[in-house]
């Protein structure tokens, strides 16, 4: 399973059952640039995992607009339970916009390298701020948190390195 497919799933079993604009909505909505929010890369995925009786399509035509809803079969519950249990993904370096510029940073001229950290440090302390303001009973409580912990490591590394 991939990643994109991974995280489709966990969203439905979430959040519930979705149509695939509603899907595609969560993940233009998301901070992360990691996911692709196309038409070009959603609709693909949730068609092999539907193929794959994944998830499962139900007719939610509004008026004269064609939807349906799409919510997980017990054999996507499985799966996307078993996906989180993959340990060497979840610890995996992954996608980090941060981790792969910061080599680049330290080879700019300290000019440069002095404004960027000011302006670093300043976007990373607004996110901590807007990370604080979300209600701790958000549904997303657990990856706000702990994406506050990596901004606080963010933060830590601009202050002494760069």
């Amino acid at each position: 399973m991939t990643e994109l497919e991974g995280a489709i799933l966990t969203l439905l079993y979430v959040e519930g059952s979705m149509t695939a604009y509603g899907v595609r909505r969560a993940f233009l909505d998301s901070p992360s640039s990691f996911w692709s929010a196309s038409a070009g890369a959603i609709y693909p995925a949730l068609n092999r995992m539907e193929r794959a009786e994944l998830v499962v399509g139900e007719d939610a035509t509004r008026g004269n607009r064609p939807a349906r809803s799409l919510s997980l079969t017990e054999s996507g519950k499985s799966a996307v339970l078993e996906w989180v249990k993959d340990v060497f993904t979840a610890i995996g370096p992954g996608f980090d916009p941060f981790r792969l510029r910061a080599p680049m940073w330290m080879q700019l001229n300290p000019e440069e390298r002095g404004a960027l950290k000011q302006e670093l440090e300043a976007g990373v302390v607004r996110r901590i701020n807007a990370i604080d303001a979300i209600d701790p009973g958000h549904p997303d409580a657990i990856r706000h948190a702990l994406e506050r912990i990596q901004q606080e490591a963010r933060l830590e590394w601009i202050r002494k390195t760069l």
